[in-house]
C-alpha cells in the first residue's frame, strides 16, 4: 500500500491495488471539469492540462492541482495508491482567513467556508471514484495526522476515519449495500459499485463525533463475512 502523502494537508485515499497511469488522470481530469472545476497552473512554467496528463504516475512525476470557487487541490500517484490532497486551511474554521479587502473574515463566516468546503471536498472524492474505470478496493480521507497509512488492506476497514469509500469486496463483507445504508453515521451515500460512509461534517470533527464514528466500525463488524 502506498504510504500517501502524511503531514498536516486534508486527502482522499483510494487504494488501486495498482499504479495509477495517465489513462486514470484523463477520466478524472474529464469529470472534474464537468462539475466547473478547473486545471490550475500554480506556477508560470508548469505543463498546460494535456502534458501534465501524459506524464502522470510517470517518474517525472507531477500533481495537477484543479481549482473549485474557494480552495486548490492536487490529485497524485503514490504507489499502488491515488491521492487527493488540499491544504489543512481549506477546511480547518481554526484559521483566520482575509477576505478580499485583506481584512480577517469574522468567524461564522469562516465556519460556513470550511463546512461548505468539506462537502465539496467529499463530493470531489465521489466524482473521482466514479470516473475511475476499475473501482479501487478501498478509500479513506481525513486530515493527515489522523490517517494510518501503514494499515493493509484488509484492516484498513477498521479504523473510522472521517470518509470511508468501500468497494464491491468489502460491500459484500459487510453484508451487502443495503445493510451498510443503514449505518449509524452521519453520511452514508451509495456510489458506482460501493458505498461511501462520513463519520462528521469535517476532518475536524469534536471528539465527542471521532468517538461516535467508532459506534459504525463495530456495526461494519457484526456484518463481516
Amino acid at each position: 500500500m502506498g504510504a500517501g502523502l502524511m503531514g498536516l494537508n486534508n486527502q482522499i485515499i483510494f487504494y488501486l491495488r495498482r499504479e495509477a497511469k495517465s489513462g486514470d488522470m484523463r477520466v478524472i481530469a474529464r469529470a472534474l471539469e464537468k462539475t466547473g472545476d478547473k486545471y490550475t497552473k500554480l506556477l508560470p512554467d508548469e505543463p498546460d492540462l494535456e502534458s501534465a496528463i501524459r506524464i502522470f504516475g510517470a517518474k517525472k512525476a507531477i500533481s495537477p492541482f484543479f481549482r473549485t470557487k474557494t480552495f486548490t487541490y492536487s490529485i497524485s500517484s503514490s504507489g499502488d495508491s491515488l491521492v487527493i490532497s488540499t491544504s489543512q486551511g481549506a477546511l480547518d474554521d481554526s484559521y483566520n482567513v482575509l477576505d478580499f479587502d485583506g481584512k480577517v473574515m469574522p468567524r461564522e463566516d469562516v465556519e460556513k467556508m470550511c463546512l461548505d468546503n468539506a462537502k465539496r471536498f467529499i463530493e470531489i472524492g465521489i466524482v473521482v471514484w466514479n470516473a475511475l474505470r476499475e473501482t479501487p478496493y478501498f478509500g479513506i480521507g481525513d486530515c493527515g495526522y489522523h490517517l494510518d497509512a501503514e494499515n493493509d488492506y484488509n484492516e484498513a476497514a477498521k479504523h473510522a476515519n472521517w470518509l470511508n469509500f468501500y468497494g464491491p469486496e468489502l460491500v459484500r463483507k459487510y453484508g451487502g449495500v443495503k445493510r451498510m445504508m443503514k449505518a449509524p453515521a452521519h453520511l452514508v451515500r451509495e456510489i458506482k459499485d460501493g458505498v461511501l460512509i462520513a463519520n462528521g461534517r469535517s476532518p475536524f470533527m469534536p471528539d465527542s463525533e471521532r468517538a461516535a464514528a467508532k459506534k459504525v466500525v463495530e456495526y461494519l463488524g457484526g456484518g463481516g463475512k
